[in-house]
């Protein structure tokens, strides 16, 4: 399996709904088949995860949401718990009208996707 050069498929995206705007932010790293979302952990935005998720290309289009930490008019003292990290993931797969993901996380991001998912 041979490794892109450099990231011109890495897309850096406004979740964007006929003329709304969301706040939320999401990358889309390409690739072919079923969507699977990746939830990063506190900490590792989601392209410190590049060369993992560039592997799973092949059989998926993978995108990851930026979580709110990372939002530049995010508030901390917004965030109590994880609770809406997983309503912001449940926002924006509803805003691109994603209906079948498939969910991966690492620490904070995994528990956020399986809160999404209950």
């Amino acid at each position: 399996m041979s490794k892109p050069d450099n990231n011109s498929h890495i897309t850096n995206h406004e979740s964007r709904i006929t003329n709304h705007v969301s706040r939320i932010p999401f990358i889309d790293f390409g690739g072919e088949g079923p969507l699977l979302h990746f939830a990063h952990a506190n900490a590792y935005p989601p392209h410190c995860y590049r060369q993992f998720l560039e592997l799973l290309t092949p059989h998926f289009h993978v995108v990851a949401l930026e979580q709110r930490p990372l939002w530049p008019d995010s508030d901390p003292a917004e965030l109590t718990d994880w609770q809406l990290l997983s309503e912001d993931m449940i926002r924006l797969f509803d805003e691109q009208g994603w209906r079948e993901v498939i969910g991966v996380g690492h620490s904070m991001g995994a528990v956020a996707t399986m809160k999404a998912a209950v």
